[in-house]
């Protein structure tokens, strides 16, 4: 996934350097974040600047996306929630969860940043949703209720552009 909207899709075990699949024009503008899924082998999620947050299966001969959904901002990060049913995506002051599983649909805003929301990570092995803005804030989610209750916001020295979760001692790094 690049700046140049193609996606790329190649076998690490191969020694081939070209890339089994290229998925020409994904989207429209930069492409900035991805995840593969975590349940099946072949779906994976784009996220771009275009607004557009794309669900792909590379089974497909078609190179076209399962679901397209529009953000109306550009998308700085994308994750799948644990599952696969629900994608959250990050731009904007906004923090977008869709159903997948309903075909797409917008199932829950969040608008708790100030500034743009940079990053997304899952917490407490998969029961918090962690976003991280310009804002200098990590908020922390609950994924238990459904209401997606804001628990905890954590104030950093400096805009906060990537995080990850360490589950063994519930630490993050930002």
């Amino acid at each position: 996934m690049g700046d140049d909207g193609f996606i790329k899709i190649w076998e690490i075990s191969e020694t081939k350097s070209v890339p089994l699949k290229v998925i020409e024009n994904a989207h429209r503008d930069h492409i900035r974040c991805g995840d593969a899924s975590a349940h099946s082998d072949h779906l994976f999620v784009s996220g771009s600047y275009d607004h557009t947050t794309k669900v792909w299966d590379t089974r497909k001969d078609e190179l076209e996306p399962l679901l397209s959904m529009d953000h109306g901002f550009p998308i700085e990060q994308v994750l799948f929630l644990p599952g696969d049913a629900f994608i959250v995506t990050a731009g904007g002051e906004f923090i977008k969860i869709w159903n997948v599983a309903s075909g797409g649909s917008l199932h829950h805003t969040l608008h708790n940043h100030h500034r743009t929301v940079t990053a997304l990570c899952l917490g407490s092995k998969g029961t918090r949703l962690l976003s991280g803005g310009l804002d200098r804030r990590i908020n922390v989610f609950s994924l238990n209720t459904g209401d997606y209750a804001l628990l905890q916001t954590l104030c950093t020295s400096a805009p906060v552009l990537l995080m990850e979760f360490l589950h063994k001692f519930s630490y993050i790094f930002a």
